[in-house]
């Protein structure tokens, strides 16, 4: 029998790769139906990063929500409208912001989508565990 492949370490920006993300978001229910021992590990990391962070001024809060990515030359009204984008048709059609700045039309928009994973305190999910694992 061949045992399980280990992945190799990784740094944290390799693992975020080329995006320009600035955040992670993970869902609390997915987080709360890994093994046991797993979450205890997660969390005493989430406790060293705020440990070493304390000292630093953070927002009360962020507000995140399920989206889709859209090119604003492909919004709908309701998308452009909604992402407070204006379309103004002249020889070619330009596009613009909310602050009234000029937009790629091929520069891509968040619209809000449903979210597919349930609530934490709605829903169950299981997760598909490496062998080797147990679940919670």
């Amino acid at each position: 029998m061949i045992p399980p492949a280990v992945p190799e370490p990784m740094d944290v920006s390799t693992w975020f790769s080329l995006s320009y993300s600035n955040f992670l978001v993970l869902h609390r229910v997915e987080l709360e139906h890994m093994p046991e021992e797993w979450q205890h590990r997660f969390v005493q990391m989430l406790q060293e990063v705020e440990t070493a962070y304390d000292h630093l001024d953070h927002p009360e809060g962020y507000e995140v929500y399920p989206a889709k990515w859209v090119m604003v030359e492909d919004l709908t009204e309701a998308e452009a409208e909604a992402a407070q984008v204006t379309a103004v048709r002249k020889d070619r059609t330009e596009y613009y912001d909310a602050r009234g700045d000029e937009m790629n039309p091929q520069q891509r928009v968040p619209i809000r989508v449903a979210d597919p994973i349930p609530h934490y305190r709605h829903g169950r999910v299981e997760p598909r565990l490496p062998f080797g694992h147990r679940k919670a």
